[in-house]
C-alpha cells in the first residue's frame, strides 16, 4: 500500500470507530454513567492527530467499578458482545466487540472499559483513579461533548495500560 492509501484507510476505520463511539457515549451517558475517553481516543479528539494520522485499535474508557454490569446490559442492543482476556487481572479491562451471536463484524470496533490501573511502582492506585476522577475536560468534536483527561494527565495514560507494548492505542 503507498502512504495514502495507509492515510485513507486509518481515516475510514477511525471514523467507524467515532461513529460508535458517539453511539455508545450517548447510550451510557443517557443511564448517568460517568466516561472519561481515554489514550488514543482521547488525542483523536483533542486533535492531537488528524484522521488517518494513526492506526487505532479500540476505544479505551475510564468507568466506575460499579458500573460494569449496568454497562453490560447497555451494550447489548447496541450489537456488543464481552471477550475474555487471557491475562485478566484485578487491574485489567471489561472487552467488547461490535457483532452477534459471538461472531465479530468484518470490521471489528473494540472497547475497553478499565475501573483501575496496571499498579506502578508497586503501589494501588487509588490516588491515580481520583485524580482522573477529578482533573478532565470537555472536548467538542464536530458537535459532540466528550470527557478527556485534562492536559496535565494526557501523557500519564501510558501507565495505565496493563499492556506496555502498546500504550497509545
Amino acid at each position: 500500500m503507498e502512504p495514502e492509501q495507509i492515510y485513507h484507510f486509518f481515516a475510514i476505520k477511525n471514523q467507524l470507530y467515532l461513529n460508535e463511539l458517539e453511539k455508545v457515549w450517548k447510550a451510557l451517558e443517557q443511564e448517568k454513567i460517568f466516561l472519561l475517553v481515554l489514550k488514543g481516543t482521547s488525542l483523536l479528539l483533542k486533535k492531537f492527530y488528524q484522521l488517518g494520522e494513526r492506526y487505532q485499535i479500540d476505544i479505551d474508557f475510564f468507568v466506575a467499578d460499579g458500573d460494569r454490569e449496568k454497562i453490560r446490559q447497555i451494550l447489548k442492543p447496541l450489537r456488543y458482545f464481552p471477550v475474555y482476556h487471557s491475562d485478566h487481572s484485578w487491574w485489567s479491562e471489561d472487552h467488547y466487540v461490535l457483532g452477534e451471536g459471538g461472531v465479530r463484524d468484518v470490521f471489528m470496533v473494540s472497547l475497553e472499559f478499565h475501573w483501575d490501573f496496571k499498579p506502578l511502582n508497586q503501589k494501588f492506585n487509588q490516588d491515580l483513579k481520583e485524580l482522573f476522577k477529578a482533573n478532565w475536560d470537555w472536548v467538542d468534536f464536530k458537535g459532540n461533548k466528550y470527557r478527556v483527561p485534562s492536559s496535565e494527565l494526557q501523557f500519564y495514560q501510558s501507565a495505565i495500560h496493563g499492556c506496555a507494548y502498546h500504550p497509545f492505542d
